[in-house]
């Protein structure tokens, strides 16, 4: 799998891409659209709120890429190299309480 962006991807984050079916569309528009919350130990997650959703839908965005994107978290370290990729649960996406982090944007 061959995965182009601004951010590098780790080998695992390759391997988890494929693993679980996450298509290169989707990872781009989590990158360049999510919220960054502070994941400790060097590492931010990156995922999509509601209103991040309804506004890519808005402008036309696929459902296909959509559906997928609705619990797609992804994990980026601070010198800005996707670690892994993964589909939240319900319990382990982020609360919108909690203020992003602006290290990336």
């Amino acid at each position: 799998m061959h995965v182009q962006s601004a951010y590098r991807y780790s080998r695992h984050a390759i391997c988890r891409l494929a693993q679980r079916g996450v298509s290169t569309e989707a990872m781009r528009v989590l990158l360049e659209h999510g919220e960054i919350y502070n994941a400790g130990q060097g590492c931010s997650y990156v995922q999509l709120s509601r209103a991040d959703l309804g506004r890519l839908a808005a402008d036309g965005a696929p459902k296909g890429v959509l559906h997928s994107l609705a619990r797609l978290q992804a994990v980026v370290s601070d010198e800005g190299e996707v670690v892994t990729c993964y589909h939240a649960s319900h319990r382990r996406l982020v609360s919108s309480r909690r203020r992003p982090s602006f290290k990336y944007h």
